[in-house]
């Protein structure tokens, strides 16, 4: 069974307002030592990123 958008859970810039599903392919990730990966957007390149379900 495949898993609706509903279900996923979704992360939101909170600078810009960007929305995509969590952990896709639609959101930039770069390397911030010491803090390892992040997850950046890839509209305004903030890396203020929070899930929400």
């Amino acid at each position: 069974m495949a898993i609706t958008t509903d279900e996923q859970s979704m992360s939101v810039c909170r600078r810009c307002g960007y929305t995509a599903i969590s952990g896709s392919d639609e959101w930039n990730r770069i390397s911030a030592p010491p803090f390892g990966r992040m997850t950046q957007c890839p509209e305004c390149g903030s890396t203020d990123v929070t899930n929400r379900q």
